[in-house]
């Protein structure tokens, strides 16, 4: 019997805590809002889209923390997140509970 995973409701990144949240978003998926330390995704999104979502806020997040500018290197841009994401994977076993249950359920 496979036993339903929540989305945490704080996820680190970095020396960040960023909560998570359900909110209206319009025309998006999900935003990231660094200053205010929140991730925040739209309502009826189907769990691999939520996934895919929350995984493109924490690059954002990743973005920011790393002090990446617009027009940085492609290498550097992803030596910089992936440094994080692995930080945040390591940081966050009911995050990387949840990915596991979305992606077993959705396969």
């Amino acid at each position: 019997m496979t036993v339903a995973v929540k989305l945490p409701k704080t996820i680190k990144v970095g020396y960040r805590d960023f909560k998570v949240s359900q909110a209206p978003l319009r025309d998006r998926y999900g935003e990231c809002d660094k200053d205010r330390g929140q991730i925040l995704y739209a309502p009826g999104q189907s769990n691999l889209q939520l996934l895919n979502t929350i995984l493109h806020e924490i690059d954002h997040a990743c973005w920011d923390l790393g002090g990446l500018e617009d027009k940085e290197p492609e290498e550097r841009v992803v030596t910089v997140l992936n440094n994080v994401r692995t930080g945040v994977l390591r940081d966050n076993r009911e995050l990387v509970s949840w990915i596991n249950y979305i992606l077993k359920t959705n396969s």
